[in-house]
């Protein structure tokens, strides 16, 4: 069992609304960085995504805050709202 966080989230694409998949970390050992662990794009209806989206919006980054991030095409990053 893991827990995640999001840390950004990238384009939809075709019919799909609000984001195409959330890019996730988890924390490391020492609970310092956020370890990018992948992306999760699936089990969002339409108005969950829409939700979620509203939410990513109020919190936009410039930059990636998850630790060994890859370089993603159409990445949208977000703050960690936690800290």
């Amino acid at each position: 069992r893991q827990e995640f966080v999001i840390g950004g989230f990238t384009d939809p694409k075709g019919s799909r609304l609000g984001f195409g998949a959330l890019l996730v970390g988890y924390y490391s050992d020492d609970g310092r960085s956020l370890v990018y662990a992948g992306k999760v794009g699936t089990g969002f209806n339409r108005k969950s995504s829409m939700e979620i989206r509203k939410k990513l919006d109020a919190i936009l980054s410039s930059k990636s805050r998850l630790a060994k991030a890859p370089r993603l095409k159409g990445a949208t990053w977000v703050l960690r709202a936690d800290r």
